[in-house]
Order: structure tokens, then sequence, then C-alpha cells
């Protein structure tokens, strides 16, 4: 157990240097759960998808993960931004085939969700140019596959029974409820992990000035940066 921490931790660590800011590290950690945590999602869907025969769609999703590993190489030799923009964009095209291709049988558009909070959680705020292109992109997208198609029909019908088609729609509608609250669960854990190590400074650094300086004197360079000779 403690063998499979380190692995996970040493993956998600990838590309944090001793020259990474606390502020980046927060965000290169983030994209590279995001890409374990997909990795993780695509280990039952690939055998699904060949016991269904569906090898055009297993292909694509196969390079859709090819994809993903290649941002974490980028991510990993800090190419911050061209990971994020390389993994969005795969989640989008990838999520839109799917979405065409099983039309309204498995509402699979339902997946832009959390490719959009994906979008809006892994950029820092100077990177929102970006996060506003590529999300309203995939908003687009999802716009026109639930209010302009909504009865798309699927390009391959493997589902004869009703009651499968239902379970598919159900199990691709909680699938992307999950993932988009795992996504901000991440990112909250890592800003609130952030917050608690500024406090922890912020104590240590009081502590040192009042064990030096008279307690007026550091309460006035708390407060006002500055005190009177």
């Amino acid at each position: 157990m403690s063998r499979l921490r380190a692995a996970l931790t040493g993956f998600v660590d990838s590309g944090v240097t001793s020259k990474t800011t606390a502020t980046d590290a927060r965000y290169v950690r983030f994209v590279n759960a995001t890409l374990l945590l997909i990795g993780l999602a695509e280990l039952p869907i690939l055998p699904l998808l060949l016991v269904l025969e569906l090898e055009p769609q297993f292909l694509t999703n196969l390079i859709a993960l090819g994809l993903c590993a290649l941002g974490f190489v980028l991510n990993r030799h800090g190419h911050h931004l061209q990971a994020k923009l390389l993994l969005i964009t795969v989640l989008t095209a990838n999520t839109s085939y799917f979405a065409v291709v099983m039309g309204s049988v498995a509402p699979t558009h339902l997946w832009l969700i959390p490719g959009a909070a994906l979008g809006v959680l892994a950029f820092k705020p100077e990177e929102w140019g970006w996060a506003g292109t590529l999300v309203g992109l995939t908003m687009i997208c999802f716009v026109l596959f639930e209010f302009i198609s909504p009865d798309m029909e699927p390009l391959v019908h493997h589902f004869s029974d009703p009651l499968d088609q239902l379970r598919a729609a159900q199990g691709s509608t909680i699938s992307a409820m999950v993932m988009t609250l795992v996504l901000v669960g991440m990112m909250h854990r890592r800003f609130a992990r952030s917050e608690a190590a500024l406090a922890q400074e912020k104590a240590q650094s009081e502590r040192l000035l009042r064990a030096i300086l008279p307690d007026e004197i550091a309460s006035e360079l708390r407060e006002t940066g500055s005190t009177t000779a």
C-alpha cells in the first residue's frame, strides 16, 4: 500500500520542481491528478467497447488516451499551458464523437459538463482567456447536443433491449455527475491545503517576531508594515 501511495504521489508531483511556485504547483498537481483519474476511468471502458464489438470506438478512445498521456509528458516538462489545452480539447472532441455515435440512446454529451468544469478549474487567472475560449466551445457543443439534436439517431445500434438503453443513459448521467464532483473536490482540497500551509507559515513568522521584538512593536509591524524608531 505504501509503494502504491508513493507511486501515485510521484505521478501527481511530476513537473513540480524547487523553482515552481506554490500557486503553479497547485495547478500542475491538479492536471496530473485529472489525467490519472481519466486513465483509471478508461480501464473498464476499453474492454467494454471490445465486448460490444465497437472496434472504431475502441481505437478512438485509445488514441484519446494516448493524447492524454502526451499531455502528462508536456506537463511534466514544464509546458503546463499546452498540456491543459491538449487535455481539454481531447476530452471535448472525444465526448462529442461518442455523442454523435451513440445519439440520444445514452446521453454521452453530459460528459461535456465535467470537461467545462475542468476548463474553469485548471487555468490560472492570467490564463482565463484560454479558459473562456475552451469552456465556451465545450458549452456550445453541449447546447447543440442537448437542445438542437435531442433525438439524434445513433450511428451504431447495439442496444436491442430498452432496459439496457435506459441503464446506459442512467450510467452516463451518473458518471458525468460524479466526475464533475470529483474534479471540484480535488481542486478544493488543493486550495484548502495551500491555505493551511499559508496559515502555518504566518503563525510561525508571528512567533519569531514576538520572540525577537516587544509585543507592541511586533503588533505595529504586523498591522502597518513599519514601526516608529
